[in-house]
This record gives structure tokens, sequence and C-alpha cells, in this order.
């Protein structure tokens, strides 16, 4: 599935991507520093799917479900 922001641009939706896995691990870590780690290990899962579709996005695609995108990430970066 191909996605571009509002302005086609795809830098803007890597950008974007790399932002919101950089937020999901700041959440992670105040999770982690009050002792809720499972809410933690649901940030970081959500970080690495986050920057998993960054890289998708440099193609100019991107996947809503998980499994779409880690298996075409292993398929072209493995």
């Amino acid at each position: 599935m191909e996605l571009r922001d509002e302005t086609g641009g795809i830098v803007d939706l890597v950008r974007y991507r790399i932002s919101v896995a950089k937020q999901d691990i700041a959440d992670g870590k105040l999770l982690l520093e009050n002792n809720s780690l499972l809410s933690a290990n649901n940030r970081i899962y959500y970080a690495m799917f986050h920057a998993i579709n960054a890289v998708h996005g440099m193609d100019g695609n991107g996947y809503k479900r998980h499994k779409d995108a880690i298996a075409k990430f292993n398929e072209v970066y493995r």
C-alpha cells in the first residue's frame, strides 16, 4: 500500500513516523520507571512498528497491519 502525507511529501511522512517512534520510546521509558512493565513493553513494540514503517516510508510505502510491515521488512532488509 503506498502512503503519502497531505502534501505528498515522502520526507515529511518519514519524519512524522520517526517522531511517533521517538515519542513511543519516551513513553515506554516513563512507564518502565514506574514499574508498568506490560505497558512499557507495548510502547516499545509500537516504537519498533513505527520505526519499521518509517523505513518503508522511504519507498513511499506503509502498512496498517503489523504482520505485513514485519514480513515486508524481513523480505527486503534481511
